[in-house]
């Protein structure tokens, strides 16, 4: 959205203005949002996704029975 400065001079918003900055270089832009997500993602790579449950431990019937139907 555009507003109308007083004077009659016209002036974009932020978004507008961060659009043009994207646009104006998007391979720098796209570069460092690459890096960025490179910077964050590794986490996500030592996540452990499961429920946990008495079979995690060695020491419960559960486990023993599920290790020997194994």
């Amino acid at each position: 959205m555009t507003r109308n400065a007083p004077g009659g001079a016209h002036r974009a918003g932020v978004w507008a203005r961060w659009a043009h900055a994207v646009q104006a270089r998007p391979l720098g832009k796209t570069i460092l949002a690459v890096l960025v997500m490179a910077a964050v993602s590794p986490p996500a790579f030592s996540l452990h996704l499961g429920s946990s449950d008495a079979a995690n431990d060695p020491e419960t019937t559960t486990r023993q029975a599920y290790t020997s139907m194994a």
